[in-house]
């Protein structure tokens, strides 16, 4: 339908944030509240931390969680889209698509599919609540020099203008209203949002744990992933994490070798805004990818993703789906809701592995998991890496697991002369 920004229709969204601002006076007031609050520091008591690129949606009663949070947003946003009746809220991180034509700045690619994906699951939440409405909050972005923020909010706020139900923008904190100067550079005031799942409180925030396996969440950015994931259950109490997989890319090798400003420089949009362990965590990810060059070989055999639960401490431990013969979507759920029936529930401790050891690391190859429910399948390939800087590389034959063995990805099936696509060579 529209967008509704108080009680007025949007018949079109503005060209410019600045636009929107001026259109809709309020906005600036909303803005302005929100940047003046205190940050507060999360811990993982009843915490989901999200990535760029993933989204969770949750009601006021999973006692799973507390808290959706994400932050490290420069030139990315993030969305908050609430059901004021059964409160059930989701919390997105949109940033830029990873296709030539976005890197060299002439184009953003729609957000209309993510959106979609967000939107439906917040409406499944809330069948049967006749009374509410759809509240959305955008945060994050700010007058970048390139101005990619600017494309990706107005991107984001067109999918929102398109969708079916009416959506009421009651928070917009980006561009203008979210940049300060620091010296002659501008600066984002807010780089990272907590949502209160029992009341859909919107804050500043900083996060000291930030869930399982981060260094392979990241993955999926660097290597060019474009779909929004959805990465938990809120009936199950489940997180999911894959299965996804990438090309191999040599040039990670010569990136290692790069002192830290050349990464900087070459690998960030915004370089002169990042926090100071942004370097570390790219190197990390880098030798994650050199590693495991095929994921889907070593990280999620015969597309398995790994899934995390809270356990009878209140920690959140990995946990392993039962094998069901049926193969049927609905006997698995089943299946799947029956493991996790009876399982304690509280909202304290980090995400850990067996042993209650806390990782953000890329999991161990599993040596025997049963088959992830719902009759799951990985999804479409994602693009080559998104390694923004100029280096010529060649991508490596990928080895023969089981001789004679086909693999429906063709990243699997071995192939002489694989080079890179030819929009990363027109980028040399």
């Amino acid at each position: 339908m529209v967008l509704i920004v108080g009680e007025q229709l949007v018949k079109e969204v503005p060209s410019s944030t600045s636009g929107v601002y001026s259109s809709w006076p309020r906005l600036k007031e909303t803005a302005h509240a929100l940047t003046t609050m205190l940050t507060e520091e999360v811990g993982p008591r009843g915490l989901l931390y999200l990535r760029q690129r993933e989204y969770a949606v949750t009601v006021p009663h999973d006692e799973n969680l507390l808290i959706l949070g994400t932050d490290d947003a420069t030139t990315s946003v993030m969305a908050v889209l609430r059901h004021t009746g059964s409160g059930a809220v989701g919390l997105a991180h949109f940033d830029k698509c990873s296709h030539d034509e976005c890197l060299s700045g002439v184009h953003i690619c729609s957000h209309d599919d993510g959106v979609m994906h967000l939107l439906t699951r917040v409406q499944e939440l809330s069948m049967g609540y006749t009374e509410g409405r759809l509240e959305l909050c955008v945060v994050g972005g700010f007058q970048d020099a390139r101005a990619i923020c600017e494309k990706v909010t107005l991107s984001l706020l067109n999918a929102m203008h398109k969708s079916p139900p009416q959506i009421h923008l009651v928070l917009l904190c980006t561009g203008e209203m979210n940049t300060t100067l620091r010296g002659n550079i501008s600066w984002p005031l807010v780089k990272g949002i907590g949502v209160s799942t029992q009341t859909g409180k919107i804050f500043p925030a900083t996060f000291t744990d930030k869930g399982p396996y981060l260094v392979l969440r990241s993955t999926r950015v660097f290597t060019g992933a474009q779909q929004m994931v959805d990465i938990y259950d809120c009936a199950l109490g489940l997180l999911r994490i894959g299965p996804f997989n990438y090309e191999p890319h040599a040039g990670v090798e010569l990136l290692l070798q790069q002192t830290d400003d050349v990464i900087l420089q070459c690998l960030s949009t915004t370089p002169e805004v990042e926090g100071p362990t942004w370097v570390k965590m790219v190197r990390e990810v880098l030798k994650h990818i050199k590693e495991h060059p095929f994921p889907a070989v070593t990280i999620f055999p015969d597309n398995r993703p790994h899934y995390f639960r809270r356990d009878n401490v209140g920690g959140w431990s990995p946990a392993e789906l039962p094998n069901n013969n049926d193969s049927t979507p609905d006997a698995n759920v089943q299946a799947a809701a029956q493991a996790v029936a009876g399982a304690g529930v509280a909202a304290t401790g980090a995400w850990t592995q067996g042993g209650g050891v806390t990782t953000t690391s890329a999991p161990p190859t599993p040596a025997a998991l049963s088959p992830a429910p719902w009759g799951a399948s990985v999804p479409p390939r994602y693009g080559s890496l998104h390694l923004d800087c100029r280096l010529k590389t060649h991508l490596a034959v990928p080895p023969v697991v089981n001789p004679g063995q086909h693999y429906d990805d063709p990243l699997l099936n071995p192939m002489k002369d694989r080079i890179m696509p030819a929009w990363q060579a027109s980028q040399l």
